[in-house]
């Protein structure tokens, strides 16, 4: 497992590690690209009003899930 450490540190003093090259959140953050073109194809076009949003839950560092929405209005 890869772990990319974050020189920075917290009030604690303790290093912070950025878990975003363990396989479970590379698969995630795969997903994440990969709704977000699909989403944007569908609506980056003339004639689409509205909202597109994508929310990811994080628990403990590991992404758990991706919601996607779009949100058309009717004009």
């Amino acid at each position: 497992m890869c772990l990319k450490i974050c020189a920075a540190r917290s009030r604690l003093g303790l290093m912070k590690i950025i878990l975003t090259q363990t396989p479970a959140n590379q698969g995630k953050i795969d997903q994440v690209r990969a709704a977000l073109d699909r989403m944007f194809q569908e609506t980056l076009r003339r004639g689409f009003y509205g909202t597109v949003g994508v929310e990811v839950t994080v628990n403990d560092g590991t992404i758990l899930q991706i919601r996607q929405t779009v949100g058309r209005v009717q004009r």
